[in-house]
């Protein structure tokens, strides 16, 4: 799509939702389906969600769920935040849907620029980083499950990888 400020807004929000779905979508076929298939996955299981006495379907859908949530819980938050920081409905609904998602698809032609706003960038950029932080460890965050977030190796990897990368941008561009 070249010029997205002269395109359909029904077009527009179709594409923010098919990212956004298309976001869910692998989340739940990695909990899910993989999983009961065989297929890789199983290390999503291990966590401290339950005792190993559990059953692997009820697990699944409990999990599947509060991902669900998450996802959802997520997308609303920061919609309400983008509209907050004074973005239009209609834009902060297709951002928030492919922030979450992290996608980076927008309504303009120069993303998020457009709108020269420090605060809907900064908006953008949280949402960006949580949403690229594993649901289930959000989740259990949301269940007082708090240690866990810190303890998490692949957490604590982001965190410096995120931090090393800021550092190198500064202060080279």
């Amino acid at each position: 799509m070249v010029d997205l400020e002269n395109t359909s807004p029904s077009l527009l929000i179709w594409r923010s939702m098919l990212q956004w779905l298309g976001g869910i979508g692998i989340i739940v076929i990695a909990i899910a389906v993989f999983p009961v298939l065989k297929v890789g996955g199983m290390q999503l299981f291990k966590t401290e969600f339950s005792s190993r006495d559990d059953k692997v379907l009820p697990r699944t859908k409990t999990i599947a769920a509060g991902i669900g949530l998450v996802y959802f819980g997520l997308t609303f938050v920061c919609f309400l935040s983008l509209v907050i920081a004074g973005m239009n409905i209609f834009d902060a609904v297709a951002h928030s849907m492919t922030i979450v998602a992290t996608g980076g698809f927008s309504t303009k032609n120069m993303s998020i620029g457009h709108f020269d706003s420090i605060l809907i960038e900064s908006v953008s950029i949280f949402f960006m980083f949580i949403s690229a932080l594993p649901f289930i460890i959000l989740f259990q965050l949301l269940k007082g499950k708090f240690l866990i977030f810190f303890r998490n190796s692949q957490i604590q990897f982001f965190f410096i990888v995120v931090f090393f990368l800021t550092l190198l941008t500064y202060l080279f561009v």
